[in-house]
């Protein structure tokens, strides 16, 4: 089947009736005024109220028009155009027991892949930044870690979608024109003489052509739709039980699909994993669904930056100190 859409939030765009100048609508131009950090009631007096708004995880999503806004404790953290290219995930996560100590090491759970390989450089990163926002501490000696994540990721091969419609064709025809018309009759008695002379006119129905759509027939036209499905796994494991005793122990897991138009799983990943961070040591309860777009400014600080630990009770013994 044929995916006409750009997401869910991204409905075709509709021209609003006013226009500012450069041919910005007015909604375009106030939500240029819109800067990150503003609060929601700031939003709300440049904006008016969103058409549409729902919860997302952390985040709060508003919707107008042509523009959407994503605000994270009333704060304005992330604002893009309706037709901004963003990555949909679907999440499922497990949790077990919670371990003693978030000494976390990680490893690649790919068949062939060493932790010192290139390709696994991104996914290393990318998971110890997540596991770095929940508290844990991360270390590259597996005799001093307490936790071993194990990272699985794979982008499977294309698979492309055909779908023929058929295409109705008309035409626009102007319709015939009644032309005017002018006869004169002669009157004649029974004597043959002449009485006079009668003329008659005939008006034109149309002073002017308007034109009809006429239905002519239809054409097939075929649509190609390739996707790739892109997969991230993480699984936490008891460290110290598989070295000594060679037996596996769960923490908790997350898997994370997401399927798009992209082959390249690098561009992929950073919003997969920054999705996936919110369900460490947490159970989805099912399958979840999040959305990001890949302009959101978060997604680069969380690659490039030291991340924080978000909501972490640092009194708590199992947060490595």
């Amino acid at each position: 089947m044929v995916t006409l859409f750009r997401c869910v939030w991204c409905l075709s765009l509709i021209s609003t009736s006013g226009c500012a100048s450069f041919g910005l609508s007015w909604e375009q131009t106030d939500f240029k005024k819109l800067k990150l950090g503003d609060s929601k009631t700031k939003v709300v007096q440049i904006m008016s109220k969103p058409e549409r708004i729902f919860k997302m995880m952390d985040d709060e999503v508003w919707i107008w028009e042509q523009s959407v806004a994503i605000l994270n404790k009333d704060i304005l953290v992330h604002k893009t155009d309706r037709e901004a290219t963003r990555f949909e995930m679907k999440i499922d996560a497990f949790n077990g027991d919670f371990p003693i100590s978030r000494r976390a090491i990680v490893l690649p759970f790919v068949k062939g892949m060493n932790r010192s390989d290139l390709e696994f450089k991104l996914p290393k990163q990318l998971t110890e930044a997540m596991l770095k926002t929940k508290g844990y501490q991360v270390t590259d000696d597996a005799s001093k870690a307490d936790v071993g994540v194990f990272v699985y990721f794979k982008i499977s091969d294309p698979k492309t979608v055909s779908e023929t419609v058929s295409i109705p064709i008309y035409d626009y025809v102007s319709p015939p024109t009644q032309q005017a018309t002018e006869t004169t009759q002669t009157l004649y008695n029974n004597t043959g003489q002449s009485l006079g002379t009668i003329e008659s006119r005939t008006t034109p129905v149309n002073s002017f052509s308007v034109p009809q759509r006429v239905y002519r027939g239809s054409e097939s036209r075929t649509y190609h739709t390739t996707t790739y499905l892109r997969r991230l796994e993480l699984e936490a494991i008891d460290m110290k039980l598989l070295t000594k005793k060679r037996e596996t122990k769960q923490f908790w897991k997350i898997a994370v699909n997401s399927e798009g138009s992209s082959e390249d799983i690098r561009r992929a990943l950073p919003p997969m994993a920054y999705a996936a961070r919110y369900y460490i040591e947490r159970d989805s309860g099912g399958i979840k669904t999040a959305r990001y777009f890949e302009d959101d400014p978060r997604i680069r600080q969380f690659l490039l930056s030291e991340p924080k630990c978000e909501n972490c009770d640092l009194d708590n013994p199992a947060y490595a100190k």
